[in-house]
């Protein structure tokens, strides 16, 4: 069974940073939070008894027999030691907004599911309303008009229309004005 950060400071009732102290001077290294043994919790809880006694670091450290390092090195690993476990927790935070994040996506996504047919039908009706879909209608209605009011005689036009598009992709079809104006020059220009 492995102890936690927390454990140490229950067992030693200190903060974190005399629980680190503490480590350093019964020769037990930082490790990963969990990762600590049965005989770390128990040398760890004798150097914090010889604390209480009022025990110099010097006397635990030589009981222990750990070199106590300089004042320099020991800032240098605690320096190490807080920008791993600040890593560590962006990693934790990076993971917590990309959670909330897909969950925000999530939410956004089932509400456009339950409101995109009616801001379809919506747009559908702005369009049918706007002034270049009421000029195309009345464009279609004077087709139909023209050819005789039949709907069955128009939709078939319209289809063999887009029929012969389809065929002859290089034919422009222009408007029935234009094609008699062209009509009539060339009949002018044969005259001459």
């Amino acid at each position: 069974m492995g102890y936690t950060h927390e454990d140490l400071q229950k067992a030693g009732q200190c903060g974190r940073s005399v629980m680190y102290a503490t480590l350093r001077l019964c020769g037990v290294f930082s490790k990963k939070d969990g990762e600590y043994t049965e005989e770390d919790m128990a040398r760890f809880t004798l150097a914090r008894q010889m604390k209480r006694e009022r025990r110099s670091d010097r006397e635990i450290a030589d009981y222990f027999k750990v070199n106590l390092k300089s004042a320099e090195q020991e800032d240098e690993e605690a320096a190490e030691y807080a920008a791993a476990e600040a890593e560590e927790a962006v990693d934790i935070v990076d993971v917590q907004v990309a959670e909330t994040m897909v969950g925000m996506y999530r939410g956004s996504a089932r509400k456009f599911v339950t409101s995109a047919p009616a801001l379809a039908m919506r747009c559908i009706v702005e369009e049918l309303n706007s002034e270049a879909s009421r000029q195309k209608f009345s464009e279609l209605r004077s087709q139909l008009e023209s050819s005789g009011g039949s709907p069955t005689t128009f939709l078939l036009q319209m289809a063999q229309n887009r029929q012969l598009a389809a065929s002859n992709p290089t034919s422009i079809s222009l408007p029935a004005a234009s094609t008699e104006s062209f009509e009539t020059e060339q009949h002018d220009s044969s005259d001459s």
